[in-house]
């Protein structure tokens, strides 16, 4: 909050000083109209300053002397000016008191005695000035009041927001929002009470939990719920099926699946497998202009930063595949988020030759896409369903994570645990890394050797989502 109030007190100081800060010319100005005003001491004011600001002056000089010399203060050498051609003033609106030896600007010609001390410029600057005087000094008074007023509701306004942060920061501090069901938790919560999703990294981990994982052989948190297209297990028939189609390039494929079943993980390892003899372009999720698709495989097959390209044209990227020496695999994810003019372009996309199109979404993403573009339906010639993982893929998923991070197999990780956190999860890979995350940190509290059934047994946030899966599957079946 301080460095708030200080930043807000910078900017207004920046911004009143150049508004209250004036010119020579200007004060200059304005200590000629304080003279006509009959205003003496306030002309001397200010001509003293313009001779602080600018010595040289000439003007400056001239009539500060002459108007000491009218109140009969002690006068400066007087500067020797040309002789003054006589003009006749501009009529005032309304008449104007002025000292004795000006007497009036309303007889229309400057008196002889002025004009004969002041110079050229200085008189004409009297004569001209007149017109303006008043309204001028009223206009540059409430002009700078203006400002002066705006600053500071500017700076007020800063420290009520800053207030208002401060307060709310209060209260977040107190909870914590869940990233994944976006449910509310105390501050002091490592899991959400609702989906089971771990708040704290590991990297934070300090003391018994450091020792607990040194103690394991393990650099980090083997289950995070990071995609690691590496770690990919499971699903064997279905990702032989899917590479046979792809090297045949027979048409397109569709794989489909609930939340948490492995599609993204699938994708990104196929895209890693498919890049050295094809060139494999994982899209994370549908644009809402197709454009952005034409423009990201072309910078992709370029190997340019998308950045630095302009827009491509399909007939663009269709010459650019025709000259490609290499197949050209488009794997797309969360397909159900297409809309139906993206889809129709799709359709165009997945006409071009050697073109091969895996798309991924939820189960929807088929009908979806057989209503609102038939013709692309048609050219599918696969359809994988990714249902849940087996209790051996369980085991090797949970084997390959440990292992990641320099543990030995399992350990410390029962097999009748494993057959636990199977049924538990009911295979799939998403709620597997959550269920082990959550064990993990109850035998980092009980600094546990052996994790066993007894390690797993109350968990009823995974209970609760489990029963919430299984009614949505009822009625959607």
């Amino acid at each position: 909050m301080k460095k708030i109030l200080l930043i807000s007190l910078l900017l207004l100081t920046f911004m009143v000083v150049p508004v209250m800060a004036q010119t020579a010319e200007e004060l200059y100005s304005r200590a000629v109209n304080k003279y006509f005003l009959g205003d003496n001491e306030g002309a001397i004011r200010d001509l003293n300053e313009v001779l602080s600001l600018d010595p040289g002056y000439a003007k400056a000089k001239a009539l500060l002397s002459e108007i000491k010399k009218e109140s009969g203060k002690p006068a400066e050498a007087p500067v020797i000016a040309p002789p003054a051609v006589p003009k006749t003033p501009r009529p005032t609106s309304r008449p104007v008191t002025l000292p004795p030896t000006v007497r009036s600007i309303v007889p229309k010609k400057i008196t002889p005695e002025v004009s004969s001390v002041l110079p050229v410029s200085v008189s004409e600057d009297i004569k001209v000035k007149p017109k303006i005087s008043i309204l001028g000094l009223v206009l540059k008074d409430r002009m700078y009041s203006a400002l002066l007023f705006l600053a500071t509701g500017l700076l007020l306004i800063l420290v009520l927001l800053e207030f208002y942060l401060y307060l709310s920061g209060r209260y977040q501090r107190k909870i914590q929002v869940c990233p994944e069901c976006g449910s509310k938790n105390s501050h002091e919560a490592d899991f959400c009470h609702k989906c089971g999703v771990r708040f704290k990294i590991w990297g934070e981990t300090e003391g018994a939990q450091r020792a607990w994982l040194s103690k394991m052989g393990w650099r980090n948190n083997p289950f995070s719920l990071d995609v690691i297209p590496g770690l990919f297990t499971g699903y064997a028939l279905q990702v032989n099926a899917i590479m046979e189609k792809i090297n045949a390039r027979s048409g397109h494929i569709l794989v489909y699946g609930n939340i948490g079943v492995g599609k993204t993980t699938l994708l990104r390892w196929l895209t890693e497998k498919l890049e050295k003899d094809n060139y494999a372009i994982y899209v994370a999720r549908p644009p809402v202009d197709f454009q952005d698709i034409i423009n990201y495989i072309v910078s992709k097959m370029k190997g340019q930063l998308f950045s630095r390209l302009g827009k491509f044209s399909l007939y663009d990227l269709e010459g650019l595949i025709k000259k490609a020496r290499k197949p050209v695999v488009i794997l797309l994810d969360e397909a159900h988020e297409f809309t139906e003019r993206i889809e129709q372009q799709m359709r165009t996309l997945g006409d071009m030759p050697n073109v091969v199109c895996v798309l991924a979404g939820l189960p929807r993403t088929r009908e979806k896409i057989k209503e609102h573009s038939p013709p692309f339906f048609d050219r599918i010639v696969l359809e994988v369903h990714l249902e849940h993982l087996g209790l051996n893929e369980i085991r090797d998923l949970i084997r390959k994570r440990i292992e990641s991070v320099g543990g030995k197999d399992i350990k410390p990780f029962t097999e009748d645990a494993i057959d636990k956190i199977f049924r538990m999860s009911g295979g799939r890979p998403r709620m597997v890394l959550k269920i082990c995350d959550w064990v993990m940190a109850e035998a980092i509290r009980k600094n546990l050797d052996i994790i066993g059934v007894e390690a797993i047994i109350d968990l009823p946030a995974f209970q609760l989502e489990e029963e919430r899966a299984s009614k949505a599957a009822g009625k959607t079946g």
